[in-house]
């Protein structure tokens, strides 16, 4: 996708924008190189008090060999330099320490959650689908959160938009005002692994 840069977004402001508007809070997974492609975005997004920065390895590679449909890390990356690298140009753009990571596609072992976690960052994984990353409709997003979802769930969106998830704003544009009016109290990860 960074190759992609200059010819397809990689990111839909519309979701930045609504996230702000409605300030709800979010926690951002950052690759490094979306980091690289966008600093005046991440730096926007680290000025934001509703948001929380956290790490989403350097290239999205795949952690295992059986991660779907993903290029594995590969020289001259390794396991350190996906994690360390990251934190460093988001250190470099904002002054934040990342503390949280998710792996792409949520492919690790045991083992590479322990890695992690040596590293300093905690591995944050996700307890319901919401679906843009399989380009569903907005409205199969919305009923899949709201059926699949519940207290203490964290609900995993991308900030991509089209081509990659072409629903994203229009679900989450219908899900934020529903949590208010259920009574749902939306946090970050870190708020919600403090609580």
């Amino acid at each position: 996708m960074y190759a992609q840069r200059n010819r397809v977004s990689l990111v839909d402001l519309r979701i930045v924008d609504l996230l702000e508007r409605t300030r709800t809070p979010a926690t951002v997974f950052v690759n490094g190189l979306f980091a690289k492609a966008y600093p005046a975005l991440i730096q926007r997004l680290a000025r934001d008090p509703w948001i929380e920065l956290a790490n989403h390895s350097w290239d999205h590679a795949g952690w295992t060999p059986s991660c779907p449909a993903m290029i594995p890390i590969s020289a001259p990356m390794t396991r350190r330099l996906e994690v360390t690298m990251t934190a460093q140009i988001v250190a470099r753009l904002t002054g934040i320490h990342l503390t949280y990571f998710r792996f792409p596609a949520f492919c690790g072992t045991s083992a590479d959650v322990a890695f992690v976690h040596a590293l300093g960052e905690t591995v944050i994984g996700s307890t319901c689908f919401f679906g843009d990353s399989r380009h569903w409709s907005a409205a199969l997003q919305v009923a899949s959160v709201e059926r699949g979802c519940g207290w203490g769930s964290i609900v995993v969106a991308h900030l991509n938009g089209p081509p990659y998830g072409p629903n994203t704003h229009e679900a989450l544009a219908t899900l934020i005002p529903w949590w208010r009016a259920h009574s749902w109290r939306v946090v970050t990860v870190g708020t919600l692994l403090r609580t």
